[in-house]
């Protein structure tokens, strides 16, 4: 905790910049071995170091569910059913009946939308060309419920990582911003009544977004 609070320091006390001002929406790609993830995210800055990345909606795929006979199992979610989950946070994790204790108030009190984030702070940026390229390092998490005919279960995974970005305009001054990270991942696994921590694991993926100009924000810049 102590390395990740002067990462931070660091990264906001830096002088550099990001060139992501407007609003975005994209594509993603991300996993590693047994495990991967399509979805659509929406991008929002926030300041000139700091931007969101939420996962509007999103299907993952296990290959070899141990859970279920190593066969195939999928997560899929959107905005309504994830805030129906959120709030239940499936029967796996609080059992027979809702009730409220220390391990669970945080999934309960946060939608399935808010928790499935990426948090990224700029911290190195340069020019190549026609290209405005710059580095984040980001903190990120995803809750997924796998629902199968024998066991559903749910993963709650919180990531740390770094990412280089490619940011180009195109002739109509919109950004195109093409993303690769690499993330460290601890996940935590809620199934039949039982929580599970799993090892952590390396996660790799690919994002491209398409952020349209603001005439209004630019003109006043």
């Amino acid at each position: 905790m102590r390395k990740y609070l002067i990462f931070l320091f660091v990264t906001i006390s830096s002088p550099s910049y990001s060139q992501i001002k407007n609003t975005g929406f994209g594509l993603g790609f991300s996993g590693f071995k047994n495990e991967y993830s399509i979805s659509i995210c929406p991008l929002l800055p926030v300041t000139k170091k700091y931007f969101i990345i939420a996962k509007f909606a999103n299907l993952t795929q296990i290959q070899k569910d141990v859970y279920n006979n190593n066969t195939i199992s999928n997560s899929i979610f959107f905005p309504l059913n994830n805030i129906i989950q959120a709030v239940f946070f499936h029967r796996n994790a609080l059992g027979n009946k809702i009730h409220l204790n220390k391990n669970n108030i945080l999934p309960l009190l946060l939608p399935q939308t808010i928790i499935n984030t990426e948090h990224h702070f700029v911290f190195s940026t340069f020019d190549y060309k026609k290209s405005h390229n710059f580095f984040t390092g980001f903190l990120g998490s995803n809750l997924n419920y796998y629902k199968y005919k024998k066991v559903n279960w749910t993963n709650y995974k919180l990531g740390l990582g770094l990412t280089f970005n490619l940011n180009f305009k195109t002739k109509k001054e919109n950004d195109i911003l093409i993303m690769f990270n690499t993330s460290a991942d601890q996940g935590i696994v809620f199934v039949t009544n039982e929580r599970n921590y799993q090892k952590i694991q390396p996660n790799f993926g690919m994002k491209v977004f398409f952020c349209l100009k603001n005439d209004k924000g630019d003109s006043q810049q």
